[in-house]
């Protein structure tokens, strides 16, 4: 009997003694955490997780849990991440953190789909979790959820607009991000950037009294959220740009380097995948042999080549067999450091900057300006081409590709504006009529030497994109 007493005498007395130690590893690791130093946090909590008792949960073990879950996502550990956060939920399926950490850790790893199930969780344990109503509005956009989508960032819009309830988290200033959230609810209306919901009738339940939440039309709600974007930061560059474009703003000569820069650092992770697999874009090839059509293959051999608005380097790399030396040219650093990432050595040498700037700096002495779908986000044409007319050789050439408008567009526009040159498309990209490419030509002393109209060079929503891809020859000096 005394022994069966002692026995279980030492088994409380040992019990107790992990407890102190998982609390003192517990305390090592927070202040791990708080110095900095994750990985000294990592080797302290998982000390602490390796003490509890799985037999007797103690509901303290959740914290423990997410911290390392945290610690771990610091050192570049998503998946190990992912899995303390999902133990932290079995001790208490109720924690919200831990749902809204799994979803961040799962939406960095690009499981969308699994981090939407993570954020929609944690929205409905705490209906005024913004952050978690936000991002998961956010994934479902990228998953082409626009419907969804839509509703997401009226709940969001609704929990910061409110005054009744503070919000889980309040921003100390609201208005940026109330900016950027009507910017991605007009976005998702606009079918994502295509344009592609618009003309539809959009029912959600809108949670801004301006709506009533009826089910509207989605183009005239497009123009309203933006238009509350834009009232909230007037800075947001991206949002004038889309208001611009489906008001039709004709005075809008170019869009601003700050929409540009700001889309394709957003968009540089993930820019092939959705230009090439998504939407079925192959204007970079067919711009590639087209040129060695219009100039015969066994005549390409260029000096100096600018592959302006680079990208990743799509098109740039069908041209480094006939460059002896390439640049690439982009305003986004972020979308060269991915070209870089993915085509090592591809360019001679990057620009970071207006490429109208950068193209006029080389004084002369480019012998081709290849531009395979950048110069979309040009209206007016003229001080663009007078920089490849000062930055291109006597006899060096330019080819691009350009999008037009449909053909229904471009009948009504022929009737109420016969003097139309672009317009600012839904997708706010520009669309160019092919009169108007050949008298900026003309006017800059370039020649046109080669065209082609292209049909179905992408695809939007299902339906085919219409363009232009032309190739000149400077035959006038500046």
């Amino acid at each position: 009997m005394r022994f069966a007493v002692f026995t279980m005498f030492l088994v409380m007395a040992v019990s107790v003694q992990a407890v102190k130690e998982k609390d003192i590893f517990v305390e090592k690791g927070v202040t791990a955490m708080e110095e900095g130093d994750m990985e000294a946090a990592v080797r302290a909590l998982k000390a602490a997780t390796d003490l509890i008792d799985l037999e007797t949960p103690d509901p303290n073990d959740q914290y423990i849990y997410v911290n390392l879950g945290t610690a771990l996502g610091e050192i570049g550990q998503a998946a190990l991440s992912a899995a303390q956060y999902r133990k932290a939920i079995d001790v208490n399926e109720e924690n919200v953190d831990a749902h809204y950490f799994l979803g961040l850790t799962l939406q960095d790893m690009g499981r969308n789909r699994e981090a939407a199930d993570a954020y929609a969780s944690a929205a409905s344990l705490d209906r005024m979790h913004w952050e978690s109503m936000s991002n998961l509005a956010a994934v479902l956009l990228d998953l082409f959820d626009y419907s969804s989508s839509v509703a997401a960032f009226s709940e969001t819009i609704g929990i910061l607009e409110q005054r009744e309830v503070e919000p889980t988290n309040a921003p100390y200033d609201p208005f940026p991000i109330l900016s950027q959230l009507y910017y991605r609810r007009g976005m998702a209306l606009s079918g994502g950037s295509s344009g592609g919901n618009q003309g539809g009738t959009c029912v959600v339940q809108a949670q801004t009294q301006e709506l009533g939440g009826k089910g509207v039309d989605c183009g005239e709600m497009a123009k309203f959220s933006f238009s509350k974007a834009v009232a909230y930061d007037e800075r947001n560059e991206a949002a004038k740009h889309m208001l611009a474009a489906l008001t039709a703003d004709a005075t809008m000569e170019r869009a601003s380097n700050s929409y540009v820069k700001g889309l394709f650092d957003d968009y540089a992770g993930n820019f092939e995948q959705s230009l090439v697999h998504e939407l079925g874009y192959n204007g970079f090839q067919l711009l590639r042999t087209f040129v060695g059509e219009v100039l015969g293959e066994e005549n390409l051999g260029f000096g100096l080549v600018v592959d302006a608005g680079c990208g990743t380097g799509l098109v740039g790399n069908e041209f480094r067999a006939v460059s002896r030396t390439l640049v690439g040219m982009d305003l986004s650093k972020k979308i060269i450091d991915e070209a870089k990432m993915k085509r090592p050595g591809l360019y001679d040498r990057t620009y970071i900057g207006d490429i109208v700037e950068g193209i006029r700096a080389e004084g002369g002495k480019i012998d081709l300006v290849i531009a395979a779908d950048s110069f979309i986000y040009f209206g007016d044409l003229l001080a663009l081409f007078e920089s490849i007319r000062d930055g291109v050789t006597m006899g060096g050439h330019v080819a691009f590709t350009l999008e037009d408008v449909g053909k229904e567009d471009a009948r009504i526009l022929d009737n109420e504006r016969p003097d139309w040159r672009w317009k600012l498309t839904p997708s706010g990209r520009f669309a160019h009529r092919k009169g108007y490419i050949e008298d900026v030509l003309k006017a800059t002393g370039l020649v046109l030497v080669g065209y082609e109209a292209m049909v179905n060079f992408r695809f939007e929503n299902g339906v085919g994109v219409l363009g232009h891809m032309v190739v000149a020859r400077k035959v006038q000096g500046g």
